[in-house]
């Protein structure tokens, strides 16, 4: 498998790609004379990482992954109908309202919600991760 070339970065000594024109977690571009401001800024910890710059200017915190923001969305809508199905369906043969019943619908929602939920983030993630590559 062949290594990738790296660089350290002298403003926060992150190390990334060699060919990468800006550090990808403080935003020092290469080349550039490290100023006492911005290397006072890494120590104290007020770098913000690409991914918070990014949603500070404007942009989503999925960086534009329209596919990512669509299946949060579906989560979310699964979410609330999982609730709505268990209210509306949740009455047992003699029409009175199960608590077991509903809960049925509730844990399913639940657990196909996280699902993707989580499935959306780790779309997130990677994306990002393709993002820092180029």
């Amino acid at each position: 498998m062949a290594s990738i070339e790296r660089k350290k970065c002298e403003a926060c000594g992150s190390m990334c790609a060699s060919t990468a024109t800006t550090c990808w977690n403080c935003g020092h571009a290469f080349g550039e004379q490290v100023s006492e401001e911005e290397k006072e800024r890494v120590v104290t910890g007020q770098v913000a990482a690409p991914e918070a710059r990014s949603v500070e200017n404007g942009g989503t915190e999925n960086n534009g992954n329209v596919v990512a923001i669509a299946i949060k969305v579906m989560a979310g809508v699964i979410y609330a109908l999982a609730f709505i199905l268990g209210v509306v369906l949740g009455h047992d043969l003699r029409g009175e309202f199960s608590f077991g019943l509903a809960l049925v619908y509730w844990v399913a929602g639940a657990i196909s919600g996280t699902l993707l939920l989580g499935f959306s983030e780790v779309i997130r993630l990677l994306h990002e991760i393709n993002q820092k590559t180029k």
